[in-house]
């Protein structure tokens, strides 16, 4: 029988890049000098830099750079500026609240277009929920493959669902692989990194903001 793992965790903050300007200023094989926001960086063939550009190859005149997911050639000594779109982002904002010695998120949010409430976990694997929630969002679980899985209660059987969507404020995320718990835990849903991990998550204090790429 498979086990997955869904266990309450703490929230970790992520971050994410924007690159305005890019020079490359001397070529090597499989190496490149380059400036990023007037930042002075190497670049290796593979590896990213701090700002995320990665080095895919170089030539004697142009070094290959990919800049947000987008591959370009990029001239020697040429400045290459708002040479590509910034992203335009789905967000979502939450606030939390203090509870115990960590912060808690809580927010309402959509399945399938049916509404729930939402608890942000990123120490569960996956998105989980109850199945009072989910016969009251129709979901059909009764028929999906059925295991178990480790929740902060202990082990339960669990049924391996995909939803078709899952949104919270802007952001709306398909096919996202979630269990629906037997029994009536856990109380409120848990938002994982089935969700999560498709969206870069940024925390400012008791703020936190998600974003998710049009």
């Amino acid at each position: 029988m498979k086990l997955i793992l869904v266990i309450m965790g703490i929230c970790l903050t992520f971050s994410s890049w924007a690159v305005d300007e890019i020079v490359v200023q001397a070529l090597f094989k499989n190496k490149a000098l380059v400036t990023i926001d007037g930042k002075r960086r190497v670049l290796k063939q593979g590896k990213a830099s701090p700002e995320g550009v990665i080095l895919i190859s170089t030539t004697s005149k142009t070094a290959r750079l990919d800049v947000d997911g987008e591959q370009k050639d990029y001239g020697l000594n040429r400045v290459i500026a708002n040479s590509y779109h910034k992203a335009k982002y789905q967000e979502a904002h939450i606030w939390g609240r203090s509870q115990g010695n960590q912060m808690v998120y809580l927010t309402q949010g959509k399945i399938n277009g049916g509404s729930i409430k939402f608890l942000v976990d990123t120490g569960a694997s996956s998105v989980a929920l109850n199945e009072n929630d989910a016969k009251s969002l129709g979901l059909l679980y009764r028929f999906a493959p059925k295991i178990m899985v480790s929740t902060a209660s202990g082990m339960a059987p669990a049924y391996e669902i995909s939803l078709k969507t899952v949104q919270v404020g802007e952001i709306i995320v398909r096919d996202v692989k979630a269990f629906v718990i037997t029994g009536s835990s856990p109380a409120t849903a848990l938002l994982g990194m089935t969700f999560l991990s498709r969206l870069s998550m940024e925390t400012k204090g008791k703020h936190m903001i998600l974003r998710k790429k049009y």
